[in-house]
């Protein structure tokens, strides 16, 4: 027939959160699916190793990637052995608490990775994490 009117029902007062919680499930799918596909840089073959301190790379620190095709990746911006020290200088200043976070490929020679361990010492920057795959 036709709505209620009067005193004895009123307005309904009462909030609906379905819609409320449906849309916060898709964004929670979303986000679960879209998060593991977010790269802190440029993916790289890691050497493995059998002795490891665990640490996750959150933004923590300030990413350098050699790849043996690609060349050179400071927070997945290409880079080249010029101005390398110039671009993690600048994001040191910006974020002074981070430290440096060098992730090599697994097909570089030990002489690759030691000639940019020296360049990056011999400019102060001591505070250096190399990633290894684990074992």
């Amino acid at each position: 027939m036709g709505a209620k009117l009067g005193s004895d029902g009123g307005p309904m007062s009462d909030i609906n959160v379905t819609p409320l919680i449906d849309v916060v499930l898709v964004l929670l799918v979303v986000f679960m699916v879209v998060t593991p596909m977010i790269a802190s840089d440029t993916p790289v073959e890691l050497p493995q190793s059998t002795q490891s301190a665990k640490a996750k790379d959150v933004g923590d620190h300030v990413t350098i990637t050699m790849t043996k095709e690609e060349g050179w990746f400071v927070e997945g911006d290409e880079v080249t052995i010029d101005n390398l020290i110039d671009v993690i200088q600048s994001n040191l200043n910006e974020h002074p608490e981070r430290s440096l976070l060098l992730k090599a490929d697994r097909n570089l020679t030990y002489g690759e990775v030691r000639s940019a361990l020296d360049l990056i010492a011999e400019n102060r920057m001591t505070h250096v994490f190399v990633a290894v795959d684990q074992e």
